[in-house]
This record gives structure tokens, C-alpha cells and sequence, in this order.
């Protein structure tokens, strides 16, 4: 039986991937290091500021660790003020339909941001529970983060849908033994994997057949 929702923030409610991707490019060129598309899939998303930095340079400082995640978090920030609407129409209104059904709802985000982002947009309102990376000991793809939101909602995992747009991120709901709805936007994911339902918009899931009422 489901009980309550877990989303991911990045990807699935708000379309910040490229300001991610924008700023660490920026970052990283003022190191030399380039950073491709492929890059940034493979050693950056969903991993933290601090793995993200030790992925692409080897044996960097504190300082060096510190320094480039301030100046990740900064570029960040204003490539998500050039955007302005970040927030994706359907994840609103989905959000609002599961908040007129009463399903328990809340955010694990690898983002350190995530109550910032959630509260910028609008869409703090709809979650009691907000996990961000900064929370927990170890990221996606561990379980910790889905596990601490499900522990915060009061739910047991096996109760629990994941809504996930990243490879990590769907295999560390798979580790805390959690559904997951597969939300592809990008068209990226592999659709032989274990999904309960893979997607491409909010738009084409329907709550009744999710819920199974």
C-alpha cells in the first residue's frame, strides 16, 4: 500500500539542470578543467559540491573544495536568476492534486539548497519534510537520504514512491527499498529498469492507478 511521496527537486520539480551544469562549467574553467554534458552525468549530478569537486580534481584541498563550492553555489544562484521560472507547470499541479488527495509529500534533494530553491519557487508549501544533502552522511546513490525522508514523514519504506529523473538517484530508492516512478524528461534513462511507472511529464501519471484506488 502507498502511503506517501518522496521527490527529488532537480529534474523532477524545477528545471535547473542546465543552471547546475551552466555554473560548474564556469567553475571548473577558471581551473582548466573542462566540463561536457557527459561529465557532468557521469561525476557531478547528484553528488554533492564536495564529491562533485573531489571527481574532478585529484587530492583537492579543503580550501580548494571550499572555495570552488562557494563559487559553484554563487554562479548557480545567478544562472537561476537569468532563468527566472524554474518550477515545471505539471510538477505544480501535480503537487496539488496529491495536496487535495492528502498524500504525505516531501523532497530528498542531493541540493544543499533544496529549502531555499523549494521556498523561491513557491512550492515549500507543499512539503513538511525537506532532506537536503547536507542532512545525511552519504548521497545518492546511498539510501540515507530517502531513508531519512521516510523516517521524517513517518513512513515505513516499502510505503513510499520515489519520484526520480537520475540513474543515482533511482538507485539509492532502490537500496532503501522504495517504488519509484521514473521521470525521464530528458529521454536519458534505460526503460528496461525496475520502475512501478517511467514517464515523461507529471502529466502522464494518474494518481488512482498509482495509489491503486
Amino acid at each position: 500500500m502507498i502511503e506517501g511521496f518522496i521527490f527529488d527537486m532537480d529534474g523532477v520539480l524545477i528545471d535547473t539542470e542546465d543552471c547546475h551544469f551552466n555554473a560548474w562549467v564556469d567553475v571548473m574553467k577558471g581551473e582548466g578543467i573542462p566540463v561536457t554534458l557527459e561529465t557532468y552525468l557521469e561525476k557531478i549530478q547528484v553528488q554533492g559540491r564536495r564529491r562533485a569537486v573531489e571527481n574532478l580534481m585529484a587530492n583537492p584541498s579543503e580550501e580548494t573544495i571550499a572555495r570552488l563550492s562557494a563559487a559553484k553555489e554563487e554562479a548557480y544562484l545567478r544562472e537561476v536568476d537569468r532563468k527566472k521560472e524554474v518550477v515545471f507547470g505539471d510538477a505544480r499541479l501535480f503537487l496539488e492534486k496529491c495536496r487535495d488527495m492528502g498524500i504525505p509529500m516531501g523532497v530528498a534533494s542531493s541540493s544543499s539548497l533544496a529549502v531555499r530553491m523549494l521556498e523561491r519557487t513557491g512550492l515549500l508549501e507543499f512539503f513538511p519534510v525537506v532532506v537536503g544533502g547536507g542532512d545525511v552522511k552519504r548521497q545518492k546513490p546511498e539510501p540515507d537520504i530517502f531513508l531519512e525522508a521516510a523516517r521524517r514523514l513517518g513512513i515505513h519504506p516499502e510505503h513510499c514512491v520515489v519520484f526520480e529523473d537520475a540513474k543515482s538517484g533511482i538507485e539509492a530508492a532502490h537500496r532503501a527499498g522504495m517504488h519509484v516512478v521514473a521521470v525521464d524528461r530528458l529521454h536519458l534513462l534505460d526503460p528496461s529498469e525496475r520502475f512501478l511507472r517511467m514517464v515523461n511529464t507529471l502529466d502522464d501519471l494518474s494518481l488512482e492507478q498509482l495509489l491503486g484506488v
